[in-house]
């Protein structure tokens, strides 16, 4: 197992920009780590809801 360095997420927890932000900072630091290339676009649901795929229990292969 590795670990990052600890990051530092600012903003407001309530501003979804700021969350946003932040995910996206996790994310590539879970990438520079693993090795995993990081994905342009986001998972929607197939009816076009816009909920990820995977809350609705489905799972795709690569």
């Amino acid at each position: 197992m590795r670990f990052g360095q600890p990051l530092r997420c600012t903003g407001l927890p309530g501003d979804p920009r700021a969350r946003r932000a932040a995910t996206d900072e996790i994310m590539a630091a879970i990438g520079a780590l693993s090795g995993q290339d990081r994905a342009d676009r986001y998972n929607t649901h197939p009816g076009g809801t816009g909920t990820p795929s995977a809350a609705k229990g489905s799972v795709s292969s690569p």
